[in-house]
């Protein structure tokens, strides 16, 4: 996902550092634990989470906010910025459910799933 994000954001001639694209790939699902515990929104539990871990790295205060806003728009279509949504895009473009091995436990709409290779 973070290399099909790199792609996106030189595709846009934005300068975006590598170590911020893998960071917020990184994160942007840990929230995941959460949402299988307690039901909370894994987009939300992951935004919490990351909070407290990027406190104690050197990103900037805008790069954290970066990060954290792509984090939360990354399950849906429209953010409001550049970033976040390239970032759900290049999210949903590397799914691979036309050869997903969880098909058969997959709540996914049919509508919703990448059955697609984009070369």
């Amino acid at each position: 996902m973070a290399r099909i994000l790199t792609i996106y954001t030189l595709e846009e001639g934005l300068e975006i550092p590598r170590d911020l694209i893998y960071t917020t790939a990184l994160l942007h699902d840990i929230g995941r634990c959460l949402e299988h515990e307690n039901g909370t929104p894994h987009d939300q539990a992951s935004v919490e989470i990351a909070t407290e871990l990027l406190a104690v790295t050197d990103f900037s205060k805008a790069e954290q906010e970066m990060i954290l806003t792509a984090i939360e728009g990354h399950r849906k279509a429209n953010n409001a910025d550049l970033f976040s949504e390239l970032f759900y895009r290049a999210d949903k473009t590397s799914r691979l459910c036309f050869r997903c091995p969880a098909k058969p436990l997959c709540n996914w709409p049919e509508e919703r799933k990448n059955k697609r290779i984009i070369i």
